[in-house]
């Protein structure tokens, strides 16, 4: 039987209230998500024995995530890798970005990316998954993008074995 819980993780040093999502199958596979950063925290599945193990890197603490320097699990933006020089021109107008990796931009640079943001979230109302949504305004990290609304593709569980 699929399902999705929520619970409580913890709060950022803001104040802002993160939970762990967490969606599971019939078979025991779990995915657990949080919304700081629409983060992939955990990913168990069963090894080649049958043995649930946790496959993907994450950390026990909301603490921790917002130390992380390696975007563990989260999702990047407003881009990813690396814009050499912190410059770029679209249309003959030059934009420069934040040198968060001198001289370079990385991963939506230091200050607010999306990896660091906490995002809505809507369960799907097959009751199987989630949906993660985040509103970033117009010159946020410099980007001459108008107000966006960014949208994850939504989270389940499809796999089944017997």
């Amino acid at each position: 039987m699929r399902s999705v819980t929520i619970e409580s993780f913890g709060e950022t040093r803001d104040e802002r209230r993160i939970v762990l999502i967490r969606i599971t199958n019939g078979n025991g596979m779990r995915l657990e998500l949080l919304n700081l950063g629409a983060t992939v925290r955990s990913i168990v599945v069963p090894d080649r024995e049958g043995v649930m193990t946790d496959v993907a890197l994450g950390f026990d603490s909301v603490k921790a995530y917002e130390a992380d320097p390696l975007y563990i699990g989260s999702t990047l933006g407003r881009v990813a890798g690396r814009i050499r020089d912190a410059r770029y021109a679209i249309d003959s107008r030059e934009y420069f970005l934040a040198q968060n990796d001198h001289p370079h931009h990385r991963n939506g640079g230091a200050k607010s990316p999306l990896s660091k943001k906490v995002w809505n979230y809507t369960l799907l109302e097959e009751g199987n998954g989630v949906v993660f949504n985040v509103r970033s305004h117009d010159g946020h990290l410099s980007s001459p993008l108008q107000n966006r609304s960014f949208s994850l593709p939504h989270f389940t569980i499809f796999y089944e074995s017997e």
